[in-house]
């Protein structure tokens, strides 16, 4: 077992959506300052890293919904580190209601760069890395390779904006998910969408003022498949979500 951290959290208006429950995007936001503060507790947060050039990278992200938790909940956010193995991190979150009801899990694989380089960094150099308590742990998430889509149903653009990147000063990772939500038709969205399961896998960074479209096809029933790409067709990321609709 890895070191763990836990916050408690109440759910503000500002980060529900139109029905009253949190946004996927806000629960992605809790898991990432979860990790943020661990990492500040242990002594290897965003000033030591910043320090040294450093910065984590997410690369994949598996998120299972049970239940979307609603405005004025109080919910606990729980992250585990996994493992570290070679180049890659991994790290498990779980949001609990207060009776310790599990209603989101996800695991999700990073790596360490060197942001002045741009290299991928080997784990086992660096001692102060031992406080995750992980570095003999197996890994613990495989997340497969998505099928390479032949012909798209639909597309959509955006511009990335000022606030959309982070303190990396690259797209946020949370805007990935939003653009690919923002993807679904209307008359599915105007229906209510419960999303059940979300596949992220990161693969280039893109930055303020470009052009971005996401392009959206259906592989199964309530299975769909978002890639995302740049103006010059380089894949940035792919996005798979499984949803049911209210009737």
């Amino acid at each position: 077992m890895g070191a763990i951290y836990k916050e408690k959290r109440q759910i503000n208006s500002y980060e529900c959506t139109y029905n009253g429950t949190v946004s996927p995007a806000a629960v992605l936001n809790y898991f990432q300052e979860t990790a943020q503060q661990q990492n500040h507790h242990l002594g290897i947060g965003s000033d030591y890293l910043d320090q040294r050039h450093m910065a984590w990278f997410i690369v994949k992200y598996h998120i299972k919904i049970n239940q979307w938790p609603s405005y004025g909940e109080t919910v606990f956010c729980q992250t585990e580190a996994k493992c570290l193995h070679s180049f890659i991190a991994q790290r498990s979150f779980v949001l609990t209601d207060a009776h310790d009801k599990i209603l989101i899990d996800a695991m999700t694989e990073w790596f360490l760069v060197d942001t002045e380089k741009n290299e991928m960094l080997h784990l086992e150099n660096y001692d102060q890395l031992d406080r995750y308590e992980c570095k003999n742990e197996k890994m613990v998430f495989r997340l497969k390779r998505f099928p390479k889509i032949k012909a798209y149903e639909s597309s959509k653009q955006f511009q990335v904006r000022y606030l959309d990147i982070d303190f990396n000063k690259h797209v946020n990772h949370v805007k990935y998910l939003e653009w690919a939500i923002e993807s679904i038709p209307p008359e599915i969205a105007k229906k209510g969408v419960i999303l059940e399961d979300i596949k992220i896998i990161f693969k280039k960074q893109t930055f303020y003022g470009e052009i971005i479209t996401v392009k959206r096809a259906a592989l199964e029933d309530h299975l769909w498949q978002m890639d995302i790409y740049n103006e010059k067709d380089e894949l940035l990321c792919q996005v798979q979500m499984r949803l049911s609709t209210k009737k």
